[in-house]
């Protein structure tokens, strides 16, 4: 079972920083089965982050690639915003 993340867990200046956003603000998003959803809501737009609790980094950065590579197929899927250095994680 995992331990979801709630809106307190998360650095707001860090995921700032990390996507090179401004005064950015969370709102948790309700539904998902293995991870945290929070609408995320600054001057440059509004974006979903997802917390992938069910994953470790190995694990979510393939996650993440797959992903990436089905939504440039053209497959009905999310697109992977990368962060400010052009990665898709940490």
């Amino acid at each position: 079972m995992a331990t979801y993340t709630s809106a307190d867990d998360i650095d707001h200046a860090e995921v700032a920083a990390l996507y090179g956003l401004d005064r950015l603000t969370l709102e948790p998003l309700g539904g998902g089965a293995a991870n945290s959803s929070f609408k995320v809501t600054a001057p440059q737009g509004t974006f979903v982050l997802t917390i992938l609790d069910n994953h470790d980094h190995v694990s979510a950065r393939r996650l993440a690639l797959h992903t990436e590579a089905m939504f440039r197929l053209g497959m009905p899927t999310a697109e992977i915003v990368r962060n400010a250095k052009g990665t898709p994680s940490r």
